[in-house]
């Protein structure tokens, strides 16, 4: 019995014994597997390590570029020039310009001071609607490509707002003008559209206005509208390649072509014959030429300038004038005393609608150049507003058909006598008949307008700052009653 005890004691120490060594062999295993994984985590850890500082110099540069685009597009307004930007380069309202310099991987602001570096790829992509501007910004480093978008809201002036500063317009389409200082948007809808003809308004700081009544509005307020001039980026201030004085020739499908011929003896005063030109109008034309380039356009007045009384050719050559509908037009009207003096007459009254010492106001006024008469041809014409070979279908001419007038006055063109009758009222309607000359109060008819422009056509004659070297006299444009040409 104690053998049998024995033996199985026996046996049960080389069990248990080797139990122990399977477990020795177990732990030993168990060590190089620990030891194995601990290796293979310290080696992950490391390369983890080193992506993570990889990550980190990235996110470092991403973040520099995005902090400094984040500060431009949190500007109100600050919106990105789209004439000035590119895929590889950016510039702001403001005049900060981002550009990527691909033979160095960096990027700089204002082309001098480096914001990100280590940049193997970088384009701007932005997009325009009316209401807003979106930037997206892509960029790759060490292979790891980040697109970030920016959001910019446009505000615009809502209509009818009076400006305090030039402030940008931004109409529905998009399309942009400036409003200068102590001028109103008009808020009749029909007239805040560029393309249209945007018109502004000279009413008083205070005053309310009402502007589901558009009559009393337009006989009220001076008004003018935007013309549009393109702005090249080889143009500079001195010299705008779209705008200038030029001839017209025939072209059915846009209403007349400008040309660039022009007879030598019609120039615009400048420094080479300002020895003809002691009125100040060649500087005058210096500062146009370097607002258009700085806004991109100009204002035309809308109507005729006109006064609140009939006039003849004894009639004061100072006298006050307005830019209101269903005014007399200001005729009778010498262009200068001479040449030389222009204390009285066109120039004069111009130069002093709004003067550079009127500090409510942030525009001024001189007698229409060549060009911008030219500039506002081009803006008008389309199919149904004909420049050449006439205008007689929508202008106020003697041969112009048969057309009605249903509001203001006018004066018949009496031939026997060379002279014009007293104005009268048209009443409920008047028939202006073919190869009768009438004088019209301004903007009494739609037909006579384009683009929110009355009575470019015919009515009367427009004197511009232009002049006929060989005698050294005025030119004059849109011809009077019994002409029909531009």
């Amino acid at each position: 019995m104690k053998v049998e005890i024995l033996n199985q004691g026996g046996k049960n120490m080389k069990q248990n014994k080797g139990i122990t060594l399977i477990t020795l062999i177990m732990y030993i295993i168990l060590t190089l597997v620990v030891l194995g994984i601990l290796g293979m985590l310290s080696r992950n850890f490391r390369s983890n390590l080193n992506n993570v500082n990889v990550k980190t110099a990235q996110d470092v540069e991403h973040d520099k570029l995005n902090v400094q685009l984040l500060k431009e597009t949190k500007i109100t307004d600050n919106l990105i020039e789209s004439g000035n930007s590119n895929n590889n380069n950016i510039k702001f309202k403001n005049g900060n310009t981002y550009t990527y310099n691909i033979e160095d991987n960096a990027v700089y602001l204002n082309n001098n001071i480096k914001i990100a570096e280590n940049i193997t790829e970088l384009s701007f992509e932005v997009i325009d609607t009316p209401t807003k501007q979106t930037l997206t910004m892509k960029t790759t480093i060490n292979n790891r490509t980040v697109v970030s978008e920016y959001v910019m809201s446009k505000t615009t002036l809502p209509p009818g707002q009076r400006v305090a500063e030039t402030t940008e317009y931004i109409d529905t389409n998009g399309d942009r003008a400036w409003i200068p200082a102590g001028f109103v948007v008009s808020g009749i809808p029909e007239e805040e559209v560029i393309d249209d003809g945007l018109v502004i308004y000279d009413i008083p700081e205070g005053t309310t206005v009402d502007w589901t009544n558009p009559d009393s509005v337009k006989t009220q307020y001076n008004q003018f509208v935007w013309i549009p001039v393109e702005v090249k980026s080889t143009d500079t201030e001195n010299s705008i390649a779209s705008f200038y004085r030029s001839e017209w020739t025939e072209n059915t499908a846009t209403g007349g072509k400008r040309t660039t011929g022009l007879d030598a003896k019609l120039t615009e005063p400048d420094s080479t014959n300002d020895t003809t030109d002691k009125t100040g109008i060649a500087d005058q034309i210096t500062e146009l030429t370097k607002s258009i380039y700085k806004y991109g356009g100009f204002y035309i007045g809308r109507y005729e300038a006109g006064s609140t009384t009939e006039r003849t050719r004894s009639s004061s050559q100072t006298a006050e004038f307005v830019v209101q509908q269903d005014k007399y037009p200001y005729n009778d009207v010498i262009w200068g005393k001479s040449t030389s003096d222009v204390s009285e007459g066109a120039v004069y009254l111009c130069n002093n609608l709004y003067t550079p010492t009127n500090t409510n106001y942030g525009a001024t006024s001189m007698l229409c150049t060549g060009a911008s008469w030219d500039s506002m041809l081009d803006f008008i014409k389309d199919e149904e507003h004909n420049v050449v070979p006439s205008s007689t279908d929508w202008g106020n001419y003697s041969n112009s058909e048969t057309y009605t007038i249903n509001r203001g006055k006018y004066a018949v063109f009496n031939t026997s006598t060379d002279k014009l009758e007293k104005f009268q009222d048209v009443g409920n309607e008047y028939s202006k008949e073919k190869d009768k000359s009438i004088l019209l109060t301004t903007g009494a008819s739609e037909r006579n307008s384009a683009k929110n422009i009355y009575d470019v056509a015919g009515n009367v004659l427009e004197w511009t700052t232009e002049s006929r070297s060989s005698s050294d006299a005025r030119v004059d444009r849109g011809r009077w009653l019994l002409q029909q040409w531009f």
